[in-house]
């Protein structure tokens, strides 16, 4: 099976590579610029399972590009950071460019995959309160949700050429060396740390190698089409989030963070935080799918206390 990934170098595309080399994949990486990629595997070894390519490449490479078989797309400017004009216009053009060149690649023939996983956020469904929110569950409103519309929209041009479309819907990655915990964990830290907004919105989180085990289980089961929610089947307030956090690393929780004041810090960004998400991964628990950490618990003491990489 061969997979190429656009966006393998970021914080969850070098995971997937190095979960994919381990499981005997061929893996080859999609970057814009070929030259500037480095994916920190821990068993240098790994290193000669992948190629690293760019777009040039598969255009002249045409025998080369007809043997991929899946391609994930992770691609897309990171949403951290305070969400002015610019940076929003970033956020969006960044997912459309990249699929649209790979939907465009794929009308011409240039690669005949089988399958295609393109990322998406839980973002999607917008804020929902207590509702608990599957698959099958109505979309919401506003910039993210509108961003994962359209991003989603344009994958799915993909199945016009009987390709297998697989939408991940990813929830809060957490993880070592990156993803949002790193933020979430340093006021603890500092002995600072406590409840953002009234505590009460829901979180949707999943450890990274549920997410990257995840993708695997989405390439090698063929029944797996349209939306997958990419979280553990155990969402949390953010009141216990906090708490957890203060447990793992024993320390206290006794601040609050009003929900204004994070506006004012965060400007529309503060949406990632204040927006209540009750997400379940309906799909991948009908389809036998078993998380290695479905306990938040679990998941912050192998991560913060157990291993010193994730």
């Amino acid at each position: 099976m061969h997979v190429l990934i656009s966006g393998g170098t970021g914080f969850i595309g070098k995971h997937l590579v190095e979960e994919l080399l381990l499981h005997r994949y061929q893996v080859t990486v999609l970057t814009r610029n070929s030259n500037k990629i480095t994916l920190g595997a821990s068993n240098h070894n790994m290193q000669k399972g992948y190629r690293v390519v760019d777009w040039k490449y598969l255009a002249e490479n045409q025998e080369f590009a007809q043997t991929v078989d899946c391609i994930v797309n992770l691609s897309g400017e990171t949403i951290n950071g305070r969400w002015t004009k610019a940076k929003k216009t970033r956020i969006l053009e960044s997912r459309v460019s990249t699929t649209q060149k790979i939907i465009d690649a794929i009308a011409t023939g240039r690669v005949t995959p089988k399958l295609l996983i393109n990322g998406s956020a839980i973002g999607i469904y917008g804020d929902r309160d207590d509702e608990k929110v599957t698959e099958e569950s109505q979309l919401g409103y506003g910039f993210l949700s509108e961003i994962c519309k359209t991003w989603e929209q344009l994958a799915c041009k993909a199945q016009a050429y009987n390709v297998r479309v697989v939408l991940l819907r990813t929830g809060v990655v957490l993880g070592k060396n990156g993803g949002a915990l790193e933020k979430l964990v340093l006021p603890y830290r500092l002995h600072v740390g406590g409840t953002l907004g009234n505590g009460s919105q829901w979180s949707s989180w999943i450890h990274l190698k549920d997410l990257v085990g995840l993708i695997r289980f989405a390439i090698e089961n063929d029944q797996l089409q349209g939306p997958l929610n990419g979280t553990s089947p155990n969402p949390v307030t953010m009141h216990s989030f906090g708490r957890m956090i203060g447990k793992t690393i024993k320390t206290h929780s006794l601040f609050q963070v009003p929900g204004l004041l994070l506006r004012v810090i965060l400007g529309e960004m503060a949406d990632l935080i204040l927006h209540s998400q009750r997400v379940i991964p309906k799909k991948a628990i009908e389809q036998g799918y078993v998380f290695q950490y479905p306990e938040l618990e679990t998941a912050l003491q192998n991560i913060l206390i157990d291993t010193p990489s994730s």
